[in-house]
């Protein structure tokens, strides 16, 4: 599976349906550190958008 693929699907399962990394390391055969380390690292990647709603920066004049 191509790396960015994966990343995608992780991202998925992780912030879409909700599983836990121990759920996402065991379905990949993977260790949970090398699954946060991903997670981790998705945003840098532009895979996931993280936005908090309902703060507003404003300018100070």
């Amino acid at each position: 599976m191509e790396r960015q693929s994966l990343y995608i699907k992780i991202a998925h399962w992780y912030y879409n349906l909700g599983l836990t990394q121990d759920e996402i390391a065991k379905r990949l055969s993977f260790t949970r550190q090398r699954i946060n380390r991903i997670i981790n690292s998705l945003a840098d990647m532009g895979i996931v958008i993280i936005k908090v709603n309902g703060y507003e920066l404003r300018r100070r004049k």
